[in-house]
């Protein structure tokens, strides 16, 4: 990583074994240069996720943000419309 330059969080104040629970691994965002955004307070590039939410899977595309809820940062998923067209 390039020394949290321009980062507003710390990977350390993120719950990663929560995300892990629901199949979102740091490793894979890290691959795909999106945990740089996300510690950076921006959006990840539309991702391809595969959830298990109690118990049900789930397949979506989303992005991924970090908000603040009081002192704690929480890693939000906002899902895609299957019609959404990005744009360039």
């Amino acid at each position: 990583m390039n020394n949290n330059q321009g980062h507003i969080y710390k990977e350390e104040d993120i719950k990663w074994d929560e995300l892990a629970a629901i199949n979102i691994y740091k490793d894979e965002l890290e691959k795909s240069s999106n945990l740089d955004k996300l510690l950076k307070g921006e959006k990840t590039d539309v991702l391809n996720l595969h959830l298990m939410l109690l118990g049900v899977d789930v397949d979506l595309d989303a992005t991924l943000q970090i908000t603040q809820q009081g002192e704690t940062p929480i890693v939000e998923i906002v899902g895609i419309s299957p019609d959404y067209v990005p744009s360039n």
